[in-house]
C-alpha cells in the first residue's frame, strides 16, 4: 500500500505531469440498469460529502427494501463485505477489462453469496465480515440478480451503484449511455463569491471576501492583486425531490477559459482532498465550490493542471473591466450561466494617518497561524498616527513585516517563516508621536513540515511527538501547537485550524503512569472521536489523516452499556451504546441458551436484531450479550427473553 501511495505522489500539482485517464467506455457501452424496478437517480457522482467525494450514484428503491438488484456486466464476484456503518452490505464484480462495479447499502445477497457470507460469521463468531473471493468462485452474466436493494449503512433504502477503474479510482457511471437517466433540469446558481488570496489583495476596496446573489451582481466588482472566484449552485434530476450537486464548472476570463472542473473521476486514496475544492466559512454561510486552485494536489478533476489554476492577478491584466463568466453544467448538457464584470486595479499607496501630537496610543499585536504562513494584526483604542513597524525575529534575522490599513486603529499584515528554522518566533510592533513611542510584542512557535521530507517533532518536554513522512502533507506546513486544559484534560491544538493533510500526522502521547485506559482522541468540529490507544498504559499513537486538529488523551474505562431489549413474533431487538470510543464491532457476540447467534448490527442506529424464528423454541431463553468498546472494555449482560 505504501508503496501505492508513494507512487501516486507523482501526481501532485507541481510534479511535471499528471495521471493520464482514458475515457471509460471507449470499448463499447454494454452495461445494464442495476434496478430494473426503479430508475430514478437521488444522488450523482462526485457530489461533496465530508471528507470524500461521492463515489457513485444512488438509485432510489422507492424507500422499499427487498428489490432484485442486477449485475450490470457479466464478470465475477470480487468481494463480499458486510459492516455495521459505512457501505453496509456490499458486493464488488471484477470484469473482464478491469473495471469493477459495486453495489451497496443492500438488504441480503443472492442464495450462493447469502450462504458464503453466513458461513463466514459464523466461522469468525461476528456479523462484520470481508470476503476476497477465489477467482472463479462466483461467476455470474449481466442481469443475473445478485442481491436485493436495503439500508444497511444508510439513513433509507436505497441501491449506492459505483464503477471503478483499473487502478480502483471511481468513474462516473454517466459515461456510460445505458447508465443516465433522462435530465432536462439545469443547475440553479444561487451565488457567487469573490476572494482576496494574500494580503495585499483587495475586492471593492476591502480585504474580506464578497459575497453576491447570482440574480443581482453589480454591474462591476474592482479588484486587485490575486482574488479567486467560487460558486454555489446546485443541480436536481427529473423525478427525485433531492438536490444534486454539479458535474461541470467553467470560469472564463475575456472569453477564455481558465478553470474547468468536470466530476468524470475521482481519486480512492486521496478523496479526502475534496475539502480543497470548497469554500465553507464565507459569509452568510454556504458551500461553495472553488473556481481555482492553489494548493498541490491529487485531484485530476479540472484543468489546467498547474500552480494556482483559476487565480486571477490583477496586476497581470490590461487595467479596466474584464468580462468574467461561470457556467454550470449538468451532464445532459443542461447550463446555467452568470456574467460578472472584474475591474482591474493597481494597488494604492494607502494614506498615512495625519500627523498629530501626543503620545501614541497603547497597542496590542496578535500572530495568527493560517494555511500559507502566519497572519499579523495590530490595534490601538485610538487611531494610529503613522504605520506601525513590525519585524519578525527568526534566529539570528530580522525581517521587515509589511502592514496594511484595516481601520484607523487597526493594521495586519503577514509572513511566510522561514523553513529550515524550528521554533519561536518574536514579532514586535513600535508606534511613535511627538516623540514618544509605544510597543508590543507576541512570540509564535512554529514547526516547519514539508513535503518530501520526514522526521519527528517533540513538544511539551517530550509529552507529545509529532512524526511525518514524506507524504504527510501537500504542501509547506508551518505548524503552530498550542496546549490547554478542558475538563482536567490536557488538549493539544495543532494550528493552523483546518488545514488539508496529505497522508497525515502520527500523534504520539504519554499517558499517566499506571493509565490503562487513556486512549487518543481526534476533534475538528463536534465530538471526539477516537484515533489509537494503549491499553498497557504506554504511550498512546494515532494518525491525524485528514486536517490539522486538536488531539487529547481521554480517560475511558466505562464499558458499552446494553439500553434495552424488546422481543417481538420471534425477532429480538437491542439497543446499545457507549459514551466515549465506541463500540467495536468486531468483538460483539451474542449468545442465546449458550449457543452462538450472529445478529444483524445497524451500526447507525445502534441496535442489532435476531431473527429467532425456526431457530429457537417459543418460550423463555437466556440471553447473553458481550460488548467491548474500542479502548477495551468489555461488558457482559446476561437477560431472561421470551419468544411468542
Amino acid at each position: 500500500m505504501r508503496s501505492a501511495r508513494a507512487a501516486a505522489a507523482a501526481v501532485l500539482l507541481h510534479a511535471a505531469a499528471g495521471r493520464a485517464a482514458a475515457l471509460p467506455g471507449a470499448g463499447g457501452d454494454d452495461f445494464r440498469w442495476p434496478v430494473p424496478a426503479y430508475s430514478t437517480v437521488t444522488s450523482t457522482f462526485g457530489e461533496y460529502r465530508r471528507n470524500h467525494f461521492h463515489a457513485g450514484i444512488d438509485i432510489s428503491s422507492g424507500d422499499i427494501s427487498g428489490c432484485a438488484v442486477l449485475a450490470a456486466r457479466s464478470g465475477e464476484v470480487a468481494r463480499i463485505r458486510i459492516g455495521p456503518t459505512g457501505y453496509g452490505k456490499m458486493l464488488e464484480i471484477r470484469h473482464p477489462d478491469g473495471f469493477t462495479t459495486a453495489y451497496a447499502h443492500l438488504e441480503q445477497f443472492a442464495p450462493a453469496l447469502q450462504a458464503r457470507a453466513r458461513a463466514e460469521q459464523v466461522r469468525l463468531e461476528r456479523y462484520p465480515v470481508d470476503i476476497a473471493c477465489a477467482p472463479g468462485e462466483f461467476p455470474v452474466a449481466a442481469g443475473d440478480v445478485i442481491a436485493y436493494t436495503g439500508q444497511t449503512g444508510a439513513a433509507s433504502p436505497h441501491l449506492h451503484f459505483e464503477v471503478r477503474d483499473a487502478a480502483g479510482d471511481p468513474v462516473n457511471p454517466f459515461a456510460w449511455a445505458s447508465l443516465r437517466v433522462k435530465d432536462t433540469i439545469p443547475p440553479v446558481i444561487r451565488r457567487i463569491a469573490v476572494i482576496p488570496l494574500d494580503a495585499e489583495s483587495t475586492v471593492d476596496g476591502s480585504r474580506a471576501p464578497l459575497t453576491l446573489r447570482a440574480s443581482r451582481t453589480p454591474r462591476a466588482v474592482v479588484v486587485t492583486g490575486s482574488v479567486g472566484l467560487a460558486v454555489e449552485g446546485r443541480d436536481r434530476i427529473p423525478g427525485s425531490r433531492f438536490q444534486n450537486g454539479v458535474y461541470a464548472r467553467t470560469l472564463t476570463l475575456d472569453g477564455k477559459d481558465i478553470f474547468a472542473e468536470r466530476m468524470d473521476r475521482t481519486p480512492w486514496h486521496e478523496a479526502h482532498e475534496i475539502e480543497l475544492c470548497y469554500e465553507q466559512s464565507l459569509p452568510g454561510g454556504g458551500r461553495f465550490a472553488r473556481l481555482f486552485v492553489t494548493t498541490p494536489n491529487h485531484l485530476d478533476t479540472y484543468r489546467p493542471r498547474t500552480p494556482r489554476a483559476g487565480v486571477i492577478d490583477a496586476a497581470s491584466l490590461a487595467p479596466g473591466p474584464h468580462a468574467l463568466r461561470i457556467v454550470l453544467a449538468d451532464y445532459a448538457g443542461n447550463t446555467a450561466a452568470v456574467d460578472l464584470t472584474l475591474v482591474a486595479a493597481r494597488a494604492q499607496a494607502e494614506l498615512q494617518p495625519p500627523p498629530r501630537s501626543g503620545p501614541p496610543p497603547p497597542m496590542r499585536i496578535a500572530c495568527t497561524p493560517d494555511e500559507d504562513g502566519v497572519g499579523v494584526r495590530v490595534t490601538a483604542a485610538g487611531e494610529f498616527t503613522a504605520v506601525p513597524d513590525v519585524r519578525v525575529a527568526e534566529g539570528s534575522s530580522s525581517t521587515a513585516v509589511i502592514m496594511h490599513r484595516v481601520a484607523p486603529g487597526e493594521y495586519a499584515g503577514h509572513f511566510t517563516p522561514r523553513q529550515a528554522l524550528r521554533g519561536a518566533r518574536r514579532v514586535s510592533a513600535a508606534a511613535s508621536s511627538g516623540g514618544r513611542q509605544a510597543a508590543a510584542v507576541c512570540a509564535i512557535d512554529v514547526e516547519p513540515l514539508l513535503p518530501f521530507t520526514a522526521g519527528t517533532i517533540a513538544l511539551d518536554g517530550g509529552a507529545l511527538v509529532l512524526g511525518y513522512d514524506s507524504l504527510s502533507v501537500l504542501k509547506p506546513l508551518f505548524l503552530s501547537v498550542t496546549k490547554e486544559t478542558e475538563d482536567g484534560d490536557t488538549v493539544y491544538r495543532l494550528g493552523p485550524e483546518n488545514v488539508i493533510l496529505g497522508d497525515g500526522i502520527t500523534v504520539t502521547v504519554t499517558p499517566r503512569p499506571g493509565d490503562a485506559h487513556a486512549g487518543l482522541f481526534a476533534r475538528t468540529t463536534g465530538s471526539w472521536q477516537y484515533i489509537g490507544g494503549s491499553r498497557s498504559g504506554e504511550q498512546c499513537s494515532g494518525r491525524v489523516r485528514i486536517r490539522t486538529c486538536e488531539v487529547a488523551l481521554l480517560h475511558d474505562s466505562t464499558p458499552p452499556a446494553l439500553l434495552g431489549v424488546r422481543a417481538s413474533l420471534g425477532r429480538v431487538s437491542i439497543r446499545f451504546g457507549d459514551d466515549l470510543s465506541g463500540v467495536e464491532y468486531d468483538s460483539l457476540k451474542m449468545y442465546i441458551d449458550g449457543r452462538v447467534v450472529i445478529p444483524e448490527i445497524d451500526g447507525r442506529r445502534h441496535r442489532a436484531v435476531i431473527d429467532a424464528r425456526g431457530a429457537f423454541a417459543r418460550g423463555p431463553h437466556q440471553m447473553t450479550l458481550r460488548l467491548t468498546d474500542r479502548m477495551g472494555n468489555t461488558r457482559t449482560t446476561v437477560r431472561r427473553i421470551v419468544l411468542r
